[in-house]
């Protein structure tokens, strides 16, 4: 539809940078050099979290500790 449009009008009808008809944006090296920067970012993250530090028996109580000595603390201050 868009190229039907483009073909027998010989332009863009209204705003060109706006609407369901707009023209699209040329895609520089810098957006592509973004793109691609923004997805190893991505890339690495899901590496990382793909690893857990711990495992799930470690996972169970290891706050279990410091949660009552924070308790305890604050029982105290009371």
């Amino acid at each position: 539809m868009f190229l039907t449009a483009v073909l027998l009008r010989k332009g863009i009808p209204g705003k060109q940078w706006i609407g369901k008809y707009r023209r699209p944006r040329q895609v520089t090296w810098q957006m592509q050099r973004n793109v691609v920067k923004r997805l190893e970012v991505e890339a690495g993250n899901e590496y990382w979290l793909s690893r857990p530090c711990m495992t799930r028996e470690q996972e169970r109580g290891h706050v279990a500790e410091r949660r009552l000595q924070n308790w305890l603390g604050f029982k105290a201050a009371k």
